[in-house]
């Protein structure tokens, strides 16, 4: 498989000072929906996460990734 959600949603039983940001290309056919599921996860076990989907992107760093990067920190 691909990504184990079953083991990741286990793993976070008991975690509190975790949180997530997903960061990807809507043309990412691997990794956005992957990534969309892993915040949902997250959500559902209490956690922080956002995602970040770019339009017109495929498996890369969006073009603003530099100039956002301290602002998608601080939002951790």
């Amino acid at each position: 498989a691909l990504l184990d959600l079953e083991h990741f949603e286990q793993s976070l039983t008991g975690r509190k000072n975790l949180r997530g940001m997903v960061l990807a290309g809507e043309l990412d056919v691997r990794w956005a929906a992957a990534g969309q599921r892993i915040c949902q996860v997250m959500q559902a076990a209490g956690l922080p996460c956002q995602t970040h989907l770019y339009p017109n992107l495929g498996h890369d760093f969006p073009p603003d990734f530099s100039e956002r990067m301290g602002e998608f920190l601080q939002s951790l």
